[in-house]
């Protein structure tokens, strides 16, 4: 399990890169302080496999680089992503 504490101003995004295998799966959980942060999940073939999620579980269907992108909806947010892997 890995945890990420940062921040993200409006407008930008955080980008974090996840190397998988297929059959894996990737636990994804996002808090932040004003709950106001939400994430991406992009395979890779450039798919959007989650959308402005705070709370994911993602079956890896093929080998490769995996992105979560972090932003905020509102103004600057504060979080913590906490990614773990089965």
């Amino acid at each position: 399990m890995t945890t990420v504490e940062e921040q993200v101003a409006m407008g930008e995004r955080k980008i974090y890169r996840l190397d998988g295998n297929i059959g894996q799966q990737i636990v994804l959980d996002l808090t932040s302080l004003n709950n106001n942060a939400v994430f991406d999940v992009v395979s890779p073939d450039g798919n959007l496999l989650m959308h402005r999620a705070v709370v994911a579980d993602v079956p890896l269907s093929t080998s490769g680089a995996y992105y979560v992108v972090v932003s905020s909806e509102h103004g600057d947010a504060s979080y913590r992503l906490t990614v773990s892997r089965q």
